[in-house]
C-alpha cells in the first residue's frame, strides 16, 4: 500500500511525465541515426532497436557488447539482444538522464562506424 500511496504522489507524477517528455525527444533524435532499425516509446519505457544487419533477437550478440560497454561508461543499461530498453526510476535527474542518452548516442556512433559489432 505504501508503493501505491507514493506512486500516486503529485511529486511522483510530475517525475513520471518529466520523464515521458525527455523519451519523447530522445526517440525523436534516435530515430533518424543510422545505426537504429526502430524507436518506441510508452510512459517511461524507451526501447532503441538496433540495426545489426540480423532479425531482432534476445539473443543477439551485440548485447554482450553494449552491457560492456555501458557498465565502462558508469551506466546501468541490460539491452535484450539487441534493443536498448531505457526505464529509469522516477528518481532520476534530468542530468543523469541526458547523460544515459549521451551514451547510448556514443554506442550508436560505434556501432555506425563498425567499433562495436
Amino acid at each position: 500500500m505504501a508503493s501505491l500511496e507514493l506512486l500516486q504522489e503529485e511529486s511522483c507524477q510530475a517525475s513520471i511525465q518529466r520523464i515521458q517528455r525527455q523519451h519523447q525527444k530522445a526517440a525523436e533524435s534516435f530515430t533518424a541515426h543510422p545505426a537504429v532499425r526502430n524507436v518506441r516509446h510508452r510512459g517511461v519505457i524507451l526501447a532503441i532497436e538496433i540495426d545489426t544487419g540480423r532479425p531482432t533477437s534476445y539473443f543477439n550478440t551485440i548485447r554482450d557488447v553494449l552491457y560492456g560497454f555501458f557498465l565502462n561508461k558508469g551506466i546501468l543499461l541490460r539491452p535484450l539482444g539487441n534493443v536498448i530498453y531505457v526505464l529509469p526510476p522516477y528518481c532520476i535527474t534530468d542530468a543523469q538522464l541526458n547523460l544515459t542518452y549521451e551514451v547510448i548516442l556514443e554506442a550508436l556512433n560505434h556501432i555506425d562506424k563498425g567499433d562495436l559489432a
